[in-house]
């Protein structure tokens, strides 16, 4: 998918657990499954996190896509500890039924929370 999703309202840095769904309904044959996930990656695009990995919370889960509605379509993952004022770029890689290794990737800005 060579679209990049920006993902909005932005997270609230130190405070907020949220959890992202990577959706492959819209690009999968309604026979074809995600089987796997091969990495979930996650990287500054602005902003300075000197481990940026740190915030990816817990293990992927495949589940319907909201989309399509057909089951292991979709994957969700949670991110949260975010640092104030990051971009963060998120990139889910999967492996299809049908032999494809396909990317889904993702915006996600934090801020300060209010006080």
């Amino acid at each position: 998918m060579a679209e990049i999703i920006q993902l909005e309202p932005p997270i609230d840095a130190d405070v907020e657990e949220e959890n992202v769904g990577f959706d492959f309904g819209q690009i999968l044959d309604p026979t074809a499954s995600i089987t796997a996930v091969q990495s979930m990656n996650i990287y500054v695009v602005e902003g300075i996190d000197p481990t940026p990995a740190m915030r990816v919370l817990g293990s992927p889960l495949i589940v319907a896509s909201p989309t399509t509605g057909v089951p292991t379509q979709c994957v969700i993952q949670r991110f949260g500890q975010m640092l104030d004022d990051v971009v963060y770029g998120l990139q889910c890689l999967v492996n299809t039924s049908d032999g494809q290794t396909l990317a889904c990737d993702a915006q996600l800005r934090s801020r300060a929370p209010f006080p």
